[in-house]
Parts: C-alpha cells; sequence; structure tokens
C-alpha cells in the first residue's frame, strides 16, 4: 500500500528529505538522506506536471514512464545501503529520469561506475540534462554512462556490478542480470506475481555463486516491457 503522509507537502528537497526521516514507516538513515539532500528531484520533474516534485507521487516523465515516488527513492537506496562503497559498480535498469543514478554516484564517489540503462533515447539525454540542472561535476569524468538499450538485457560491457536496481515489474528474474551481478553482488527489483499483484524482492548472489531471495514488501510498478509495449502506454 502506498504510503501517505497528513503533513504539508514540502516546497523543498530539504523538506522532502525532513519528511522522509520522519515518516515512521521508513527506516531511512541519515546517511541516505544525506545523498538524497544533495539531488534535488525539482531538477527531474517537468515544471509543468499535474503533480509537484515534492509530493508523495509518482509523476509522469512521458512514454509510460515515472520517476518513482520519493519514498521508492529512499526505500531503495536503504535496501542498497549495506552493500555498497565508494568506488563499486552499480547498473540502474529503467533509469528513465536520472534520479537514482545521480543519487547513487554522488554516494560512491568519482571512482565508482554508475550505469543508468533506459530504451527511450529521449529520456536518457533528459536523464543528462536532469543532473546538469543541480550535479553537473558528476558527468565530467567517465564514471557515469547513461545508456540507450534494452534493460532486461543488462548492459554487458561494464559489468560484473556489485548492485543492480530495477525500476520496473519484472514478470521474471532476467538470467542477463543474475550473470551480470558480481559475486557477491546485491540486485532489488520489483516482481509481478501470477495474480498480477507486485512484491519488491532483494537478490543476493554470495562469493560462492548462489542466490537467495528476500520478498522487502507490497509494491506497484509500470511493468518492465519491450519499447514497443511501453509505447502503446
Amino acid at each position: 500500500m502506498p504510503l501517505t503522509s497528513d503533513q504539508p507537502e514540502p516546497t523543498s528537497q530539504k523538506e522532502l528529505v525532513q519528511k522522509l526521516l520522519d515518516d515512521k514507516r521508513l527506516n531511512l538513515t541519515s546517511s541516505v538522506a544525506q545523498i538524497m539532500e544533495k539531488v534535488d528531484r525539482k531538477n527531474f520533474v517537468d515544471p509543468s506536471n499535474t503533480y509537484g516534485p515534492y509530493e508523495y507521487r509518482a509523476p509522469s516523465i512521458g512514454y509510460g514512464a515515472t520517476i518513482s515516488a520519493p519514498y521508492i527513492h529512499a526505500d531503495a537506496l536503504v535496501h542498497f545501503e549495506q552493500h555498497l562503497k565508494p568506488g563499486m559498480k552499480v547498473l540502474d535498469v529503467g533509469s528513465g529520469s536520472g534520479y537514482l543514478v545521480a543519487c547513487f554516484a554522488e554516494w560512491l564517489g568519482p571512482t565508482s561506475t554508475i550505469v543508468g540503462i533506459d530504451h527511450i533515447e529521449h529520456l536518457v539525454e533528459q536523464s543528462k540534462e536532469n543532473i546538469k540542472k543541480g550535479n553537473a561535476n558528476l558527468l565530467n569524468g567517465n564514471n557515469v554512462k547513461l545508456v540507450v538499450g534494452d534493460g532486461r538485457k543488462g548492459w554487458k560491457q561494464e559489468g560484473p556490478y556489485d548492485a543492480i536496481h530495477v525500476g520496473a515489474g519484472a514478470s521474471m528474474l532476467h538470467n542477463d542480470l543474475i550473470e551480470q551481478l558480481n559475486s557477491p553482488g546485491v540486485l532489488i527489483l520489483p516482481v509481478i506475481l501470477e495474480d498480477k499483484s507486485q512484491v519488491l524482492k532483494k537478490i543476493e548472489k554470495n562469493s560462492q555463486q548462489q542466490i537467495t531471495e528476500t520478498v522487502l514488501r507490497n509494491v506497484k510498478f509500470i511493468p518492465l516491457t519491450s519499447k514497443e509495449e511501453q509505447l502503446k502506454n
């Protein structure tokens, strides 16, 4: 069930992060909060959108896609926190607006490799422009890569990855993503069940290549589909 709040809507990134910290249904840590303060959502949401950038909602970014609600981003970062450290490699599948790519890059620093992949070319180009608005320094090196491609197949050129995030509901665990996951490594993705409901899963691969799965909570994401299917929406 989506998180909601009776508090007034935040009017700045700092107020939004404080709202997330105050939300007892999240376990937002101070370190994740500091990262999110560095990446202002207003730079990733079109000003003409029906929903404001700091609302607990998922505004459309076009092409049947959205930028996830703030608490979804916060939740994902918290689940990755214990697994990541500077210099690691991260793949963001369905990178959309580029928000989480910027968060990972701010978090893991210039020695890391952060790849955002989306099959809509315009969204990839727009994500670069979004990042330039407030975090342009992240694009000065060659460690942040925003690429056009089918995220279900991953991005083998930069793998294996210490962490993979998927921002759309998958009907199956795609073998390419599992294969491109480092050992050890962690993959977090929404999975569509037979009854069409969705759960957020954490897939962990240990140093012996063994896979374990943990269900984190119920979620609702757009489906992880082909470019053609997505553009029908």
